[in-house]
């Protein structure tokens, strides 16, 4: 990062410790909703966490809507749940990029200086997710879980129960506020008498989350890497490799449980880097039009309808 970068950072840290506190836009209710029923699902398509990378998803989606594969469920942690939100709502591959793609960090970051200060005293991160939670709720057309068109999960991990914590129900704003909740970024959330933070610390693909729903098939979309990109002499790199090793790893393990692995090469893209978007969109465009023939090969082995389908 150069002495420009930095300036900029340190200049909007201080604008957000002067700034008002920041409130959350949806009060999750206190028990969970009756969630909605989910039978019959052909093919599900798991989406994984990756951070910036997640725009890799969008070319994916792109790819399977133009072939015209059909997707009974998506399921998704972090940056596949903020992508598999916004597709279940449109089912309109167009519309998602287009809202998607010109979004910057700073949208959804909303940096606290003070919070900050109280990182090793209380459950105060840097980031606190508002900014995420308002853009969810400006940019989708329904606001809970089971009025989106095609039926959706978003994956998060309960810290209590060290378990997979799946919301089919209720707001969708704190649904992808939970499954996107990074440690040591991101604050946790409290909801439904949990302590909720990013699914991708237990499920970074979150195949064994899918298939609770009995789907015929699964399509998994596995954005992880392996942080080779990071190796330099301090620390702070170091703990990076460390950690993207081990969900890489993770990864690999849970992605490799689908029927079908689409997984674009983003290596050297960062969790919060914003200069490859249209690079990384192509990558998952091209990794998942290599795998339609194999897509329909196994809806054929699998017994699921490919009538419709566009080769």
């Amino acid at each position: 990062m150069n002495s420009k970068k930095i300036a900029l950072t340190i200049i909007f840290l201080w604008l957000s410790a002067c700034a008002g506190p920041k409130i959350a836009r949806v009060e999750p209710p206190a028990v969970m909703p009756p969630p909605r029923e989910i039978e019959n699902v052909q093919v599900a398509l798991v989406l994984g966490g990756g951070g910036a990378k997640g725009i890799a998803h969008l070319g994916v989606l792109e790819v399977l809507e133009r072939h015209n594969i059909p997707l009974d469920l998506i399921v998704g942690t972090s940056a596949g749940s903020v992508v598999g939100a916004m597709y279940a709502d449109y089912r309109d591959s167009k519309l998602l990029f287009d809202n998607l793609i010109k979004l910057q960090k700073w949208d959804l970051l909303d940096f606290s200086f003070l919070d900050t200060l109280y990182f090793f005293s209380d459950l105060r991160a840097p980031i606190q997710g508002y900014y995420m939670e308002d853009f969810v709720i400006k940019n989708l057309t329904v606001h809970n879980m089971e009025d989106l068109s095609i039926p959706f999960v978003a994956v998060a991990t309960d810290l209590e129960n060290e378990s997979a914590f799946s919301i089919s129900s209720g707001p969708i704003a704190t649904a992808v506020h939970a499954s996107s909740a990074i440690p040591p970024f991101f604050r946790p959330v409290q909801a439904y008498g949990k302590l909720l933070v990013d699914g991708g610390v237990i499920e970074p693909v979150p195949v064994f989350s899918a298939l609770k729903y009995n789907p015929k098939m699964i399509i998994a979309v596995d954005i992880s890497t392996s942080g080779r990109e990071y190796v330099k002499p301090n620390m702070w790199d170091v703990t990076l490799r460390s950690m993207y090793i081990s969900y890489y790893k993770l990864s690999q393990w849970q992605s490799h449980q689908a029927d079908i692995l689409i997984h674009p090469d983003c290596t050297g893209v960062g969790l919060f880097d914003d200069e490859h978007k249209q690079h990384l969109y192509n990558l998952g465009r091209n990794a998942a039009e290599k795998l339609i023939p194999e897509i329909v090969a196994k809806m054929k082995e699998k017994g699921i309808s490919t009538k419709n389908v566009i080769m």
